[in-house]
C-alpha cells in the first residue's frame, strides 16, 4: 500500500530477534579522605560480567567490564540528591572491545 509516495510495508522490517542476557556486577566505594570544601569525595570501582545466552541464531559469549570513578557528595545541599558522579569503564569479550565515560546523580 502506498500513500503520498511513502511505502508503509517494508520487508526490511519484517524480522524477529531474540536474546537473553545475564549480568553480574560487584561495586565497592570508600572515602578518599579529600573533599571540595565541605563536600567529601568518594572513589568507587566495579567489575561486571554480562553473558549473552545462546539462541537459535547466535553463539554464547561474555563481556567483562572494569571501571571506576568519583562521587562528589553534596551533603544534601541539592534537593533529593546525595551527590554527583563521574566515571569510566573498559570492556572486552567476544568480538566486543571498547570504553565508556559518564556522569550521573547519586540518590
Amino acid at each position: 500500500m502506498e500513500q503520498s509516495g511513502l511505502l508503509f510495508d517494508d520487508a526490511a522490517h519484517e524480522f524477529s530477534a531474540e536474546s537473553a542476557l545475564t549480568t553480574a556486577r560487584l561495586e565497592y566505594s570508600a572515602p578518599t579522605g579529600r573533599g571540595l570544601g565541605p563536600y567529601p569525595i568518594r572513589w568507587r570501582t566495579h567489575v561486571g560480567f554480562s553473558w549473552l545466552l545462546p539462541t537459535e541464531n547466535s553463539d554464547p559469549f561474555g563481556v567483562i567490564e572494569l571501571g571506576g570513578g568519583f562521587d562528589f557528595m553534596t551533603n544534601h545541599d541539592l534537593p533529593w540528591v546525595d551527590g554527583l558522579s563521574v566515571g569510566g569503564a573498559v570492556f572486552v569479550g567476544g568480538d566486543a572491545r571498547g570504553w565508556g565515560v559518564g556522569a550521573g546523580v547519586v540518590f
